[in-house]
């Protein structure tokens, strides 16, 4: 019982310290470019329920 506590452990520990080191990475709106500021903006414009949406 007592290997498998080890590697249990072991495994998690290794998870949690890459998801430490990997971390959050947000863009800031100065780093957005036009393209994807207009993709934004369309995608917003997007009804919630499409069921009646029309082209």
């Amino acid at each position: 019982m007592r290997p498998m506590r080890n590697v249990t452990l072991t495994i998690i520990t290794t998870l949690v310290a890459l998801l430490i080191l990997s971390g959050c990475q947000t863009e800031s709106q100065s780093e957005a470019t036009p393209a994807k500021t207009a993709c934004i903006e369309l995608m917003q414009k997007m009804p919630v329920y499409y069921e009646d949406f029309e082209f």
